[in-house]
């Protein structure tokens, strides 16, 4: 049945931060770098298991067809800088005068976009001096689903065993699972309020009788309905899970809110982090982002090592992922979104911590010091990238980086939340750092075609808000006053927002 796609392994062990799983056996590489190049990643939970997971299908794996449909969906993803200006991925493009092929740290590229300066380590010595070489982030975001357009998304009944026993038995396909849960809204209501579906408590908690948030969460799927007969499994609100999951606080308990009524209405903690999934995705906010999108999913490549040529497809560059990675988790303890086109199991998840170890470029053997794993490029005629080197670059260090990655959860009919019902995965990135004389970082090479293209996260201490916060001021709201926003929020429901300032004091009182 289609329910039965969205199973997640919950995870219970403790995470160490050294590389505990078996390594990538570089020499690999040496003997067949096209295949090493194009191979899926090895991917583990936190016991070194191996795991795989997917949303998309095996057909739209195999032909590869799931790179546009996650491309078709990104573009449609847009910020906010801090100068006013929107910035969508359709429009985030190399310049004209980057070379074809060559792959140096350009405009959309650097670390600096993503970091902030006084965070900023960008020498390879100095990371290892500061013990830098693994890092975890201060606090660990929480898990969420992705809640799929194809189920209504925040109007989807997860707590209602009714409903969730008339859907088992139904077991509708893919092709009509959005068609279902429509008509079910139309003619179920369950007399406990408590069984209702996130947005359902919300529109209840915002005096919104006409439940205008959850008729939006219902018409999303409408256009991919009308045009193309079904509402794909995979399309959710991932892009608004992996933000809101460190910008806000982890909701530990439940929250009862006695309405005017004086019914008392519960917000799980699944509920409050649907409803601050909801708002990053929807709401205005302001966004630091480094990389590109990629559409093609076959794009030009070296003959010889399957390397990437193609500019919009090679990013990000593996100096500014290494650069960012240690700067903002390292150094800062804080996380950030990565996204990858050619994994079809990495979609916007928070970074939660990473480790790596050197290896010779020149051997394939793993090294215990960076001196032993830099290379001279001078003394490096076998080099197998030597044609995309920067023309700056004096040594290249070989580098394997396990991260782990926050993954999505289902919505659990739970009171309380922690970090112990969080999951998580663990992948190996495999690349060089091209290094001037100094150490300093100004480039490299991926030895993977699935990495991070691009990576992002909201400015330091920023908001997402919906387009009436503006009109609400920052003292007005509380659960005891929630009627002073009766009028404005079917205003901001009718764009796919929840208010802002009614989101963080549900959120703040469940983390108390």
């Amino acid at each position: 049945m289609f329910f039965a796609s969205f199973g997640f392994l919950f995870l219970f062990s403790t995470y160490a931060l050294a590389i505990d799983c078996p390594l990538v056996e570089i020499k690999e590489f040496k003997s067949n770098p096209k295949s090493f190049m194009e191979a899926p990643l090895r991917k583990y939970d936190e016991n070194c298991e191996p795991t795989s997971f997917s949303l998309f299908d095996n057909k739209s794996i195999s032909d590869k067809s799931f790179i546009a449909k996650k491309d078709q969906a990104r573009k449609s993803v847009c910020h906010t800088n801090t100068d006013g200006n929107q910035v969508c991925l359709a429009s985030i493009s190399p310049g004209d005068d980057v070379l074809k092929g060559r792959a140096p740290i350009e405009t959309l590229d650097r670390a600096e976009n993503l970091v902030d300066p006084q965070y900023l380590v960008k020498n390879i010595n100095a990371m290892e001096s500061l013990g830098l070489m693994q890092g975890r982030v201060n606090t660990q975001p929480w898990s969420d689903w992705y809640w799929p357009i194809a189920v209504g998304q925040l109007s989807f009944r997860y707590n209602d065993n009714n409903m969730m026993s008339a859907y088992s038995m139904k077991s509708p396909d893919e092709n009509s699972v959005w068609t279902w849960v429509n008509e079910w809204h139309k003619q179920s209501m369950p007399e406990d309020v408590n069984l209702l579906s996130p947005s359902e408590k919300y529109d209840l908690l915002v005096g919104d009788t006409n439940y205008t948030l959850t008729k939006k969460m219902l018409q999303a799927g409408s256009y991919y309905q009308q045009n193309f007969g079904k509402v794909e499994s995979w399309m959710g609100l991932c892009h608004g899970w992996a933000p809101a999951s460190y910008m806000l606080p982890r909701p530990v308990k439940t929250l009862p809110v006695t309405l005017d009524n004086g019914s008392v209405l519960e917000f799980l903690p699944s509920d409050l982090k649907a409803l601050g999934t909801l708002l990053w995705a929807n709401g205005l906010q302001s966004t630091r982002m480094v990389g590109g999108r990629c559409n093609s999913s076959e794009p030009e490549k070296d003959e010889e090592t399957g390397r990437v040529i193609d500019q919009n497809c090679f990013d990000t560059n593996p100096g500014t992922w290494h650069m960012a990675t240690v700067s903002e988790i390292g150094k800062k303890g804080s996380p950030f979104v990565m996204d990858a086109t050619f994994d079809y199991e990495v979609w916007n998840h928070p970074v939660l911590s990473y480790s790596y170890k050197y290896f010779n470029p020149k051997t394939y053997n793993y090294a215990n010091t960076f001196e032993e794993g830099n290379v001279n490029l001078a003394d490096f005629d076998e080099d197998k990238f030597k044609n995309y080197r920067s023309k700056d670059a004096n040594s290249v260090v070989g580098i394997v980086m396990e991260v782990v990655y926050l993954i999505e959860t289902e919505p659990q009919r739970k009171s309380y939340d922690s970090a112990t019902m969080d999951a998580k995965s663990r992948v190996q990135y495999v690349y060089d750092l091209e290094l001037d004389e100094k150490g300093n970082i100004i480039g490299g090479e991926w030895y993977t075609d699935k990495h991070p293209d691009f990576i992002w996260t909201p400015y330091t201490g920023s908001k997402a808000n919906s387009v009436v916060d503006e009109y609400i001021a920052a003292d007005q709201i509380s659960l005891q006053n929630i009627s002073r926003v009766r009028q404005l929020a079917p205003y901001a429901s009718a764009e796919g927002q929840p208010i802002a300032r009614v989101v963080e004091a549900l959120m703040k009182a469940a983390s108390e």
